[in-house]
């Protein structure tokens, strides 16, 4: 857990003595403390004192909750060992264990809650340093071997915290036994609301061999670390809060989100689901993108329904205009198919019926034509008579349209007469009345 994105978080310490708990608010480059309170906690009904600590503090659930404190018959100690996995860390841890203790024929259930000093680069640089080298308390320090604080507590002790939690209706991120967060390079310490007798330096307990509030000789060191990391206010009892504190600090460090597997012994029905209402939040995003592709794609249909139907339509009226323009066509190509027969056609004389007129008087009233062809050159006749005639005189006398261009006749036998007539058109056009007048 990366607590430095948060904007604030809440630190609560315990002890049989005194319930002590603490806001945090982020800055610019430090953590603000900008509540606190130190309660008596009450041995008949423990968790009425937590409730109004959550009270005084305002804890808020949206923000990480932190716990620290010595459970029963918990012991600390800190050791060396190959650079494992995390993981495989805690069963090293039980291995050593039995080294580590008194036996006293009966153990209970232990749970092992450890933690890494340093962040892993830290760890990194100094292995390269120490490597075949001297450690800083001129021992002889293997490479590739690391040093982990480690705690064993009962898991029955464990279970008086869970049900002091579960009676206030609280959840807490993480519990940190208060010597898990000191780190390679701090100072000895003294934390007498955890161990009254002995304080922790130079990797190993050191019994206190005299009086004083500072046994150790480095509260004013803590103190300058404590002002480097917070703003605290000026009522603020330091000594008193040094638990708090030493585990505000180690929350806001890397290796803290290093060493989590390590510290993680909380039950799981103890812990927030810090990611929970991210997941709601995906999820309701992921439903609302699918909602918003949805209703777009609906639109965009309902759109596309909407014009296919209009072109439909726009479809239909023009295949219908195209079956009538083509009927149209049709009947126009056929007029004028009808047409073209005509138009190699000339125009007829317009004096026809006057000719034919004068071409009857002309002929002889005993001559009979069977058959006329007209052409624009002239007309071919056929004629017959009952009567022997002698009829070329007559076509060869001079005729107002036409001049005689051939002429056949024949006789058969004295009783009928067939004639052949070929007459060309002639440039004169008077009348056979006028050519009568004039002959006589």
């Amino acid at each position: 857990m990366n607590t430095a994105k948060f904007k604030g978080f809440a630190v609560i310490a315990f002890s049989q003595e005194k319930l002590r708990g603490a806001v945090f608010r982020r800055l610019k480059t430090k953590h603000e403390l900008v509540r606190h309170c130190s309660l008596v906690p009450d041995p008949a009904d423990p968790a009425k004192t937590w409730k109004e600590l959550f009270r005084l503090l305002a804890v808020s659930r949206d923000e990480p909750l932190f716990l620290c404190g010595a459970l029963k018959k918990s012991f600390f100690f800190r050791t060396r060992m190959a650079e494992i996995p995390v993981r495989a860390i805690r069963g090293a841890l039980a291995l050593e264990l039995p080294r580590r203790r008194l036996s006293t024929g009966q153990e209970e259930e232990s749970v092992i809650q450890f933690s890494l000093p340093g962040s892993p680069a830290e760890r990194k640089n100094a292995s390269a340093a120490k490597e075949g080298g001297e450690n800083e308390n001129g021992s002889e320090e293997e490479s590739g071997e690391i040093k982990v604080n480690a705690c064993v507590f009962p898991a029955s002790s464990l279970e008086e915290l869970s049900a002091i939690l579960l009676q206030c209706g609280r959840k807490a991120d993480m519990y940190v036994y208060p010597f898990l967060a000191l780190q390679d390079s701090d100072p000895a310490l003294h934390l007498p609301d955890v161990e009254k007798d002995f304080y922790f330096a130079a990797d190993s307990w050191q019994m206190i061999s005299g009086g004083g509030d500072d046994p150790a000789g480095t509260n004013g060191i803590w103190e300058k670390i404590f002002a480097q990391k917070f703003e605290l206010p000026s009522d603020l009892p330091v000594k008193e809060f040094f638990s708090l504190l030493l585990c505000a600090r180690y929350f806001l460090t890397p290796s803290f989100a290093s060493s989590e597997a390590g510290l993680d012994v909380l039950p799981a029905k103890l812990r927030p689901s810090r990611l929970k209402p991210q997941l709601k939040l995906g999820a309701l995003l992921l439903v609302l993108i699918l909602f918003n592709a949805l209703w777009s794609c609906s639109g965009q249909w309902l759109h596309n329904f909407r014009e296919y139907k209009v072109l439909s339509r726009e479809k239909a009226a023009l295949a219908e205009e195209n079956r009538k323009l083509s009927a149209k066509i049709r009947k126009v190509e056929k007029d004028g198919k009808e047409r073209q027969k005509y138009v190699p056609v000339k125009a007829g004389e317009n004096e026809i019926v006057r000719k034919l007129h004068d071409l009857t008087d002309f002929l002889p009233s005993n001559v009979m034509v069977s058959s006329m062809r007209w052409s624009d050159s002239g007309v071919d006749l056929t004629m017959f008579s009952e009567e022997s005639l002698n009829i070329s005189e007559t076509f060869r006398t001079r005729f107002p349209y036409w001049k005689l261009a051939n002429i056949q006749q024949r006789n058969f036998g004295g009783a009928a007469t067939m004639i052949t007539v070929r007459l060309t058109n002639s440039d004169e056009g008077a009348s056979p009345e006028r050519e009568r007048g004039r002959r006589r």
